[in-house]
């Protein structure tokens, strides 16, 4: 075999943890050498077996390892002597994080995935590996799509990949875990941009928002329920006593469907409304049922990001088009009758465009609706840009005021405000167990008083301007905790321009953005023990995933923490990963995360908690450089572990 360009780490023991282990790790497997046959990727399988069951055969003798061209497998075994040395050794009989150490420290691919050996990997996933286009300095994160157990073991991988498709529970996105129909619909929660007018109510009526009751799976295996609540994570939806636009007024097809194929943030909310945030390129599929069909789409550029430009591509078709705030984007093209029309947008103004000091993500704009629609004209192409009426302050004001008084939880509100006026409001409305997230609009170099750089230390020296009546936009958020509090981004309608210019006089007062706002709340830590993939150099600079004596809850989140605060960034893929459930209990699952609580409470064994890692993250923004948690010995490198090359 070539050298590998990706190397797959994962661990196991021949323990039958969560029952079918031997069953489930036969369909990674095979799987596995499936994908790599067909999209002709060069990958090694690197699996470290944890303290081999004593009385047991080793993984090595027991699996059918797929004897493709494109994979070699390798097992490495930790003998139970070297597990004895650690604090926990009989209670928790798999270190996983550590384990997963001792193969990325001993992988020869040039990138390198660790992952967990019950999952499948879908061919749009394989086919952006077999492009190569995977690079150094990234960090590349995809949503976990839980489907039932019984994959058809000697099936073809198409069959396999079929069956999980249509065999959904939930989905593990950035930030959330929901529940979906078996064939992927959400159950429940706020509605996708994508729904069709009937599923979800006019965002331009008053409404109030629910809570979404689903629990966020954090940091692989397990998580901590309570510490997931970050402003952007509880979703408000859109419900009750509104009343929809006239199908026949917006000439919605109830039959027709919108796919959000790439550059797509996960789910949010705000001001009553649900949105996704876009990156500066999008990937959309349009599948009409019939003839005259438009893409609609309703996006915000927002003042604090700037005017959009925006580069349409749909086949040989490519029109441009400016967005200056909220608007609807009408796309007219050859969206042929029931099939997939693939539809691309890109920012071309990017170096022009304002960033947000308090948001890592590379965002575009947001897009509150994509659907589509019948167009009565006869126009067979163009792109059209018609602005949306928002409500105005006072109005979002009236909203927020009712709902507050209401009790109704998941709140926020964002509402140009002086500061003296901000001071004063600050303890009236703490003391009613909401808190403040104070970000104010930042200034280009171009705006910075002569002189003023915007990294000097003596920045601190202008704490007196505290009262003066600078423009700054101030947050609200219903709730008790203040690690949740969220950064605020202006959708106010005052202007812009006078926000800079108030900012740029008061800039060495500015407060630390992540002060509010951890980067733990913008990256994608959901359920990342099943997949983290990064250089093999990243993987090496970092030392791997820090070596702690304790249960591996939270650990990877540490990892996805540490590589963004050293210049790796997140690449979130819109691929699926297909994981194989496995009995409440032995790991995480909105169903059985109590009964892992308990045999870890019973057996006393330590975790880290998630607010334990975003205090980590505070400390390491505070440090100006991020934390190496490992001596040089990481992955028991120092040991001469056996190790066997399996081949079928």
């Amino acid at each position: 075999m070539v050298a590998p360009y990706l190397s797959v780490v994962a661990t196991a023991r021949n323990d039958d943890h969560g029952l079918n282990l031997l069953r489930r790790m036969q369909v990674f497997l095979t799987g596995l050498g499936a994908q790599a046959e067909r999209f002709q990727v060069p990958i090694e399988l690197v699996i470290v077996e944890w303290n081999p069951p004593a009385g047991k055969p080793s993984l090595a003798d027991v699996l059918d390892w797929p004897g493709a061209d494109w994979l070699e497998s390798r097992v490495i075994q930790v003998p139970a002597e070297v597990h004895r040395r650690y604090k926990h050794a009989e209670s928790l009989p798999l270190y996983q994080m550590i384990a997963k150490n001792v193969g990325i420290r001993r992988c020869r691919g040039e990138f390198v995935l660790a992952t967990n050996i019950d999952l499948l990997f879908s061919d749009e996933l394989f086919e952006f590996l077999a492009a190569r286009r995977l690079e150094s300095g990234k960090m590349y994160r995809v949503d976990r799509w839980d489907s039932g157990e019984d994959v058809p073991l000697h099936a073809t991988i198409q069959e396999q990949l079929e069956y999980c498709a249509t065999n959904l529970l939930r989905v593990n996105a950035r930030g959330e875990t929901y529940n979906v129909t078996p064939d992927g619909e959400r159950v429940g929660g706020p509605a996708d941009v994508t729904a069709g007018e009937d599923e979800v109510d006019d965002p331009e009526i008053d409404a109030s928002p629910a809570e979404d009751d689903a629990p966020a799976a954090e940091g692989g295996e397990v998580q901590e329920e309570e510490q997931q609540g970050g402003a952007d994570d509880s979703i408000a939806a859109p419900v009750g006593g509104a009343t929809p636009d006239p199908d026949e007024a917006m000439g919605l097809s109830k039959k027709d469907s919108v796919t959000l194929l790439w550059g797509f943030y996960a789910l949010e909310s705000g001001s009553g409304e649900s949105f996704r945030w876009a990156r500066p390129g999008v990937g959309l599929e349009v599948c009409a049922n019939g003839e005259n069909r438009e893409l609609r789409l309703d996006i915000d550029p927002t003042p604090a990001l700037g005017p959009a430009v925006l580069r349409v591509r749909v086949g040989d078709f490519e029109a441009t088009a400016t967005v200056e705030r909220r608007s609807l984007l009408c796309i007219r093209a050859d969206f042929e009758e029931n099939v997939g029309v693939q539809v691309q947008i890109e920012i071309t103004n990017r170096a022009n465009r304002k960033s947000l000091t308090v948001d890592p993500r590379d965002l575009g704009y947001q897009v509150y609706s994509a659907r589509c629609a019948v167009e009565p004209l006869d126009v067979e192409y163009g792109v059209e840009v018609t602005p949306i009426d928002q409500p105005g302050t006072l109005q979002r004001i009236g909203w927020f005021w009712s709902l507050w008084r209401a009790g109704t939880p998941g709140m926020r509100l964002i509402i140009p405000m002086p500061a003296f006026l901000m001071n004063g409001l600050r303890p009236r409305i703490e003391e009613r167990g909401v808190s403040f997230a104070i970000t104010p609009a930042e200034p280009t170099q171009a705006e910075l008083p002569e002189g003023t750089n915007p990294g000097d230390e003596d920045a601190e020296d202008a704490e007196d301007a505290e009262d003066a009546e600078d423009a700054e936009d101030a947050e609200v958020i219903d709730g008790e905790d203040d690690a949740s509090a969220s950064a605020a981004v202006s959708d106010s309608d005052e202007s812009s321009d006078a926000q800079a210019d108030a900012a740029s006089a008061n800039v060495e007062e500015t407060e630390d953005p992540w002060a509010e706002k951890d980067i733990s709340d913008f990256l994608h830590t959901n359920a990342c023990g099943d997949f983290t993939l990064l250089s093999r150099d990243d993987w090496l600079d970092l030392r791997g995933y820090p070596e702690w004596d304790m249960y591996s809850m939270n650990i990877d989140s540490a990892l996805c923490i540490t590589a963004a605060r050293a210049g790796i960034d997140e690449e979130f893929l819109s691929a699926r990963v297909y994981h194989i459930e496995h009995a409440a209990g032995s790991g995480f699952t909105p169903e059985g995360q109590e009964k892992l609580w308990d045999r870890l409470r019973e057996k006393g064994i330590d975790w880290v908690e998630f607010s334990e890692i975003a205090a980590m993250d505070r400390q390491i923004e505070r440090l100006g450089s991020t934390m190496i948690f490992n001596r040089a010995d990481w992955g028991l490198i120092d040991h001469d572990l056996p190790e066997k090359l399996v081949d079928g």
